[in-house]
């Protein structure tokens, strides 16, 4: 059994512990950045040169999968997604 004082230090502990964790990724993560950043930055997709369309693909995508002609799945870059939901501005592009 444990003493009253000792539950009271570890429940201090536990509370100390709870204050230097991370954000989960569900409280940090703000889908509407992450969605104004994906529209505008393929908005203008079509009207940029063929050097910008492929740093923005190299940059948002970690994986696209071409088969028959056709994109049946895309894996979106991790970093990417992270760099949409924490800047403060909305670039087109995210720089790496």
């Amino acid at each position: 059994m444990t003493s009253p004082a000792k539950s009271k230090r570890i429940e201090a502990e536990l509370r100390s512990l709870d204050g230097i964790t991370p954000a989960s990724v569900a409280d940090a993560f703000d889908p509407a950045k992450v969605v104004i950043r994906i529209t505008r930055t393929f908005a203008r997709f079509s009207k940029q040169p063929f050097q910008e369309r492929r740093g923005v693909l190299q940059a948002a995508f970690r994986e696209i999968v071409v088969q028959d002609g056709a994109i049946p799945q895309a894996t979106l870059n991790g970093a990417w997604l992270s760099a949409c939901n924490s800047s403060p501005r909305f670039n087109s592009v995210v720089q790496f």
